[in-house]
C-alpha cells in the first residue's frame, strides 16, 4: 500500500521552499491529532488537494484551512454515528437481558433455545422504538430549556454560586457575577437556542412529541406480537379477521387470546416502556379528575394491549431512527 504521507512530503520538496515546506508539514502533523478516520486516506486527500491547488503554497494553504474545517465536520459526523451505535448496542443488550428474564417466567413451556430465539427477536424488533423514545426525550428536554430561557428574557438570574476550585471561596463580586450571567445568557441564546420561536408553538411541539412517544409503545407491542407469530407461538387463525391486523406469513389474521395479551404486556413492561395511561378518577358523584395509572390487574393489562394494537394498526408514522444530534452546530464547534 502506498504511503501518501511520504508521497505528499516528497511532492512538497519538489515544489515549495524549505520554509513553506516546514509550515505545511507543521499543519499536517497538527491535523493528524484531529483525524479519527484512516490516516493514509486522509493524507491521500491532502496529496490530491495539493495537486488541485496547482502546487501553489498560498492556494494550498488556503485550501488546507478549509480542509481542516471539513475534517472537524466529518469528525463530528463520525463521533455522532459512533455515539448512536454505542447507545444502540447498550440498549439492545439491556433489552435482551430484561426480555430473556421475562420470557423464562412467561413461557416456561418453551425450550431454552426457543426462549433465547424469541428474546433475541423481540429485543431486535423493539430496539428502534426504544431509540426513538430516547431521541424524543432529548428533543423535549431541549425545547423545555428553550421555553425556560425565553421566559427569563433578559432578566438577571437571581441565584448563582461561583466557587473557586483552589481556595474554595465563593466569588461575591456583583460585577463578576453579572458579567458571567450575561456571557452565559448570550451563549445559551446564540449557541443552543439560536432559532426564534413562539412559546406556545414550542409547547404544542412538546405535546406532539409526547403523543409520538406513546405511539412508540403501541408499535413496540405490535412488534412483540409479530415476534410471537413468526416464532410459531401465536398460530390461531381468526376466520372473520380482527381490528389488530396481525397476519401470519400466509396473510391470515391471527387471534390474540387474553392470556397471551397479558404475557405481551408483561414483556413490554419488562423492556422499560412507559405503559401508563390517562383516566378520569371519580372524586364525588359528579366530579372527576385526570389521573395516570399503570395497568395492574390482568383485565387491565389485556385491555391495554388490545387497545394499543388497534391504535398501532392505524398508525402511519416514520419509524426510522432519527439523528442522535438534532443539528451539527453545537457538536462540531
Amino acid at each position: 500500500m502506498e504511503n501518501y504521507k511520504e508521497k505528499l512530503f516528497q511532492l512538497l520538496e519538489q515544489h515549495l521552499k524549505d520554509k513553506e515546506q516546514a509550515d505545511i508539514k507543521k499543519i499536517c502533523v497538527m491535523i493528524e491529532d484531529k483525524c479519527i478516520t484512516d490516516l493514509n486516506e486522509h493524507y491521500k486527500s491532502i496529496y490530491s488537494l495539493f495537486q488541485d491547488s496547482n502546487y501553489s503554497y498560498m492556494e494550498f494553504k488556503l485550501n488546507l484551512s478549509k480542509r481542516i474545517l471539513l475534517l472537524q465536520y466529518r469528525n463530528a459526523i463520525v463521533m455522532r454515528q459512533r455515539a448512536w451505535e454505542g447507545e444502540e448496542e447498550k440498549r439492545f443488550q439491556e433489552s435482551l437481558n430484561r426480555v430473556e428474564e421475562q420470557i423464562q417466567k412467561s413461557f416456561k413451556e418453551l425450550s431454552e433455545t426457543e426462549q433465547i430465539a424469541l428474546a433475541f427477536s423481540i429485543a431486535e424488533k423493539t430496539l428502534k422504538f426504544k431509540m426513538q423514545m430516547f431521541v424524543i426525550d432529548e428533543k423535549i428536554a431541549v425545547l423545555s430549556d428553550k421555553i425556560s430561557i425565553m421566559s427569563i428574557g433578559t432578566q438577571p438570574i437571581k441565584q448563582i454560586d461561583l466557587l473557586c476550585q483552589v481556595t474554595k471561596e465563593k466569588i461575591a463580586s456583583k460585577t463578576v457575577i453579572d458579567l458571567l450571567q450575561k456571557e452565559f445568557f448570550e451563549y445559551i441564546q446564540i449557541r443552543r437556542f439560536q432559532f426564534g420561536g413562539d412559546k406556545n408553538e414550542l409547547k404544542k411541539e412538546i405535546k406532539q412529541l409526547k403523543i409520538e412517544k406513546k405511539h412508540q409503545v403501541s408499535l413496540a407491542i405490535r412488534s412483540v406480537v409479530e415476534s410471537l407469530v413468526s416464532k410459531g407461538i401465536l398460530t390461531q387463525i381468526a376466520p372473520k379477521g380482527n381490528s389488530y391486523k396481525i397476519m401470519n406469513a400466509n396473510g391470515e389474521c391471527i387471534e390474540l387470546p387474553n392470556t397471551m395479551a397479558i404475557k405481551v404486556y408483561d414483556i413490554v413492561k419488562a423492556l422499560g416502556f412507559d405503559t401508563s395511561f390517562k383516566r378520569h378518577k371519580k372524586l364525588a358523584n359528579t366530579t372527576y379528575e385526570k389521573d395516570y395509572q399503570t395497568p395492574d390487574l390482568d383485565e387491565e393489562k389485556k385491555d391495554y394491549v388490545k387497545d394499543r394494537l388497534k391504535r398501532s394498526a392505524e398508525l402511519n408514522i416514520n419509524t426510522e431512527k432519527k439523528e442522535f444530534f438534532f443539528d451539527y452546530h453545537d457538536h462540531i464547534l
